[in-house]
């Protein structure tokens, strides 16, 4: 994962993660969007989550009984998954590692997760990503990306269209998101050999961005 997440999620950014966003409605629909999936998914799946982070997403994976292995590349997120999986009684694996480089071999789970990733990587980086999340997923993937909405020249005023580098800035806010359009993100999901099979509206701000949960399979 690129360094400025590396470099954010720590201390006492870490430890506040979970508080700040649970009561969000756009944390609550990516809830329900995966529950939705693992819905799905056959009884004692392998899963990989990375980025694990706080392992928000434990208690959906013990529901649906699978077998969890939880990466990130921030040593505190780390200690606050393994310590909610011990406060639930649970043993997953949960290690360090890059979603550049995924340590597990071809086609080792089931599933992949990444959630709230792939907004802090150049589109370059997302193709790398996605690259490497089908190739330790055996078949399924489940990605969260915001991409940008098209907009048409004779529906918005000038004054819109010349600020709406500055809108999307205040949006998002000063974090380095990076919005992707929706055509490259289908590329590189095309790209990456893998075809949709269902996406999940999560949020939308102003006709300028949207927040989509893209539930994918590797192509036959």
């Amino acid at each position: 994962m690129n360094s400025s997440r590396s470099d954010r999620y720590h201390g006492a950014i870490a430890r506040s993660y979970e508080e700040k966003r649970r009561n969000d409605g756009m944390w609550e629909r990516e809830d329900e969007a995966l529950e939705a999936v693992m819905a799905g998914m056959p009884p004692r799946c392998r899963v990989i989550d990375i980025p694990v982070g706080t392992g928000r997403f434990f208690p959906i994976y013990e529901a649906s009984n699978a077998s969890v292995v939880g990466v990130d590349i921030s040593r505190d997120m780390i200690a606050l998954a393994v310590a909610k999986a011990a406060d639930m009684a649970l043993d997953p694996e949960v290690v360090e590692g890059s979603i550049f480089d995924i340590p597990y071999g071809a086609a080792s789970f089931d599933l992949a997760v990444c959630i709230r990733l792939m907004n802090w990587l150049d589109i370059d980086d997302v193709n790398k990503a996605l690259g490497e999340l089908a190739r330790v997923s055996g078949d399924r993937l489940v990605v969260s990306i915001a991409h940008a909405i098209p907009v048409s020249v004779s529906t918005v005023a000038p004054r819109a269209l010349a600020e709406g580098g500055r809108l999307v800035r205040r949006v998002l806010g000063r974090k380095p998101i990076v919005l992707h359009s929706r055509t490259e993100v289908q590329a590189a999901i095309e790209g990456s050999g893998l075809v949709v099979v269902d996406t999940f509206a999560l949020h939308s701000r102003r006709g300028a961005w949207e927040y989509v949960l893209w539930s994918l399979q590797k192509a036959r």
